[in-house]
């Protein structure tokens, strides 16, 4: 058909101007008057851009004299051969460059081989499939070689890229397998392979080109694998057989609902049709409401169709979005479809009417009411074909451009069953869903859903807090990403307690009175200040025992609190004498102090001249000891000098004791 060879010259074209070769030369004819070519003196290359021969088996020369001259052959354009049916070509080492050869396969039905030089360093043949030397490219499979006894070909594993048209018409073949490395496959790649029935994918393919398996009409199913990014227009045109595409539920591109395959959008949206299988069983089909584009060619051919609904939202059908669906009788467009493309609906014979409302306004040529005479290549209106719509609108003039029967309606009866806009609540704004005449367009009431209101994130830091500096952060609503509150961090402050703290003095006489004693404290040799950086609160520092400073930081810098301790010594015994004694013993009297857990006597040993502890009397009110034997075990004796010391003491815990000073007690016996 000529939309299907007019998409194809396109693609091809394309390819053709990027892969031309620059020559600055004159055209010759060589001596055999086989091939024109021209050629670059100064390098002695020849490039061959013609083939005047009709030969089936062609040779490329690996040299070309004229006039005494030899000129390496080192670039051939394929497309010489467009006009000779060849069955066999031949590569020479020389070559270097094989422009347009996705031709071998377009214009050349009858290969079998394509052969080439062990020697060449750009391209190598096995069993008669070109590839390029490291067999990464898979250039051309001649369409009319047998892979072997099954009729399935197995793609090497080096093969990473199956070129534009490698496959093109090889009507043998009935599987691909293999190919586990293919990460691309080409426009028209596997194009007109009739005979397929089954194609493995590899699991590291990102790309499909355009028109890929367009006319596999054998085709069944085909799996689309996690990797797959990309797929060129019009990729499965034509699979007459296709009854279902399957896309690995972990594609982040495509997906497949109910056989049918779409692409989508970046929250994972059903938005664009890409294609319907052509041999589908269901009658009738009603599009998901997500979808807004019904792409080119994406029902092409779907021969069991008899009836279609557009979704909800669906805005774009693309040109011969439903071409040559032969049983189509019932198109349902919607309010919301704005545009209709070229071809869109062209060879729909069982289409004889399509009501068309005021929401489309583009409407592409030939896109309704036509078939197409591939013969004489002309476009024919079907004549019982008519379009129903009010008046003034695109299909209005669409029908009268085209001499197509047209039906005005007059008043509408509204039929509110499409919703034509849903705009959703934000934050601050109220949110709605709007009703459209599903025929006419013509929209009406709103039912309005109140502002949802903030919904605050966790702080976010923009800049951290230093002991130096303030930072900042701020909070976002994770529904609309507006910032709803910012506020300033205070400047880090150090814990107190990584200051090294000492006091002036750390052991104290009771006086009756609170002890204060003065404390210094410093970070990094830095002397904080008293009042600024901290301050000071005491406990437990009147009577004996451990008194208590707490050094708490206040201020800019300094947080937290540390304790440290300090002694406070019970004062002096008084009225320490002996008060009684006998020719063997002395007793000890003093005056009883309060606050205190008790008394220690100690004696002093002439041996090992120091006093020794040889009585602790427990509680305070006791206050009289009698002493009988010396430290070292004597029992006392007359005209003997005897020395005593006595003080009071504290039990703070069962691990600290604070002992208060001494009195000393001279006595001869």
């Amino acid at each position: 058909m000529r939309n299907s060879r007019s998409l194809l010259a396109i693609l091809l074209s394309v390819i053709l101007a990027v892969s031309s070769f620059p020559i600055t030369a004159l055209a010759l004819v060589s001596d055999d008057e086989l091939f024109e070519y021209s050629v670059t003196p100064e390098e002695a290359v020849a490039v061959i851009t013609g083939y005047k021969g009709t030969a089936t088996d062609v040779v490329i020369p690996e040299i070309i004299e004229t006039n005494g001259n030899k000129y390496e052959v080192q670039s051939v354009n394929l497309e010489m051969f467009d006009s000779v049916e060849i069955t066999k070509i031949t590569i020479p080492k020389s070559v270097k460059i094989m422009e347009n050869i996705f031709h071998l396969n377009r214009y050349h039905t009858s290969l079998k081989e394509i052969a080439v030089a062990e020697e060449n360093e750009n391209y190598s043949s096995v069993g008669g499939v070109l590839f390029d030397k490291e067999g990464k490219i898979l250039y051309c499979y001649p369409n009319a070689l047998t892979p072997n006894i099954t009729s399935v070909y197995s793609i090497p594993s080096s093969v990473e890229n199956v070129f534009t048209c490698a496959f093109y018409g090889a009507k043998e073949i009935t599987g691909i397998v293999g190919g586990n490395s293919v990460t691309t496959i080409g426009t028209s790649a596997f194009a007109e392979c009739t005979g397929i029935i089954a194609v493995s994918l590899s699991s590291k393919l990102e790309s499909i080109g355009a028109s890929a398996f367009n006319g596999c009409t054998s085709l069944i199913t085909i799996a689309i694998p996690q990797s797959v990014s990309s797929i060129g227009l019009a990729a499965f045109r034509n699979c007459s057989s296709l009854t279902a595409f399957a896309v690995n539920s972990n594609n982040e591109e495509f997906a497949a609902e109910n056989g049918v395959l779409f692409s989508l959008s970046e929250n994972k949206n059903k938005t664009q049709l890409i294609a319907y299988p052509a041999a589908k069983n269901d009658k009738s089909y009603k599009i998901p409401d997500t979808v807004m584009v019904a792409a080119s060619y994406s029902f092409f051919g779907a021969k069991n169709l008899e009836s279609i609904e557009m979704g909800t939202s669906m805005l774009d059908i693309r040109s011969y979005a439903f071409s040559d669906c032969a049983v189509l009788k019932s198109v349902t467009l919607g309010a919301t479809v704005s545009n209709i493309g070229e071809c869109a609906f062209l060879n729909c014979p069982s289409l004889k009417n399509m009501r068309i409302g005021r929401s489309v306004n583009s409407i592409g040529n030939h896109a309704l009411g036509y078939y197409y005479i591939e013969e004489s290549e002309e476009y024919k209106l079907y004549g019982d074909f008519s379009i129903t719509t009010p008046a003034n609108t695109a299909a209005y003039q669409y029908a009268y451009n085209n001499n197509i029967t047209l039906v005005t309606d007059g008043e509408c009866a509204h039929t509110y069953s499409y919703v034509y806009d849903i705009v959703s609540p934000t934050c601050t704004k109220q949110g709605y869903t709007e009703y459209a005449c599903t025929y006419c367009g013509e929209h009406f009431n709103r039912t309005v859903v109140e502002p949802l209101g903030h919904k605050e994130s966790d702080w976010i830091i923009d800049k951290e807090a230093t002991y130096t500096s303030k930072g900042k952060r701020h909070k976002v609503c994770d529904r609309c990403g507006e910032t709803t509150v910012t506020e300033v961090i205070p400047m880090l402050k150090r814990n107190i307690g990584s200051c090294k703290i000492s006091l002036e003095v750390k052991s104290f006489t009771e006086t009756g009175k609170a002890i204060k004693p003065g404390v210094s404290v410093t970070y990094n040799g830095k002397k904080l200040k008293k009042g600024t950086d901290f301050k000071l609160s005491y406990s437990d520092n009147t009577a004996p025992g451990v008194a208590t400073v707490t050094v708490t930081g206040i201020g800019l810098h300094y947080k937290s609190s540390k304790k440290v301790t300090f002694k406070i010594k019970p004062k002096k015994i008084s009225g320490f004498k002996v008060s009684k004694q006998s020719a063997t013993s002395l007793t000890l009297k003093w005056n009883k102090r309060s606050g205190v857990s008790g008394y220690k006597i100690y004696m002093y040993n002439p041996k090992t001249k120091k006093y020794e502890l040889i009585k602790t009397m427990r509680g305070a009110s006791k206050n009289k000891v009698t002493v009988s034997k010396t430290p070292s075990g004597e029992t006392l004796k007359n005209k003997k000098t005897y020395k005593f010391k006595i003080c009071a003491y504290k039990i703070v815990d069962s691990s600290t004791t604070v002992n208060g000073e001494k009195t000393k007690l001279v006595y001869k016996k």
